[in-house]
């Protein structure tokens, strides 16, 4: 929890809201229609979510970088920008 806390004073954790969520679905349906290699699961899941709120971060601040820290990238890797979370240094 140390961790965590101290992580909050460097990012800004972000609300779930309607918006996040039909952006999810849309990002969903695109990737089932299109057969992106990433495991597109048969329900909308986190990592669809994650990649949604990525991709509205990235709109609404688009000189920044946005980046999905994760433990495990490969279904992140071919819509996102995104990193092991142990090789990001704050």
């Amino acid at each position: 929890m140390q961790e965590l806390d101290k992580l909050r004073n460097v990012i800004k954790f972000q609300k779930v809201s309607f918006i996040l969520l039909q952006k999810a679905a849309y990002l969903w349906a695109e990737l089932r229609a299109t057969g992106q290699p990433n495991k597109v699961k048969e329900n909308i899941d986190i990592d669809c979510i994650l990649s949604a709120q990525w991709s509205l971060l990235k709109e609404k601040y688009p000189s920044r970088r946005v980046i999905i820290a994760s433990k495990n990238i490969k279904d992140f890797q071919n819509i996102t920008d995104c990193s092991l979370w142990e090789d990001i240094h704050y």
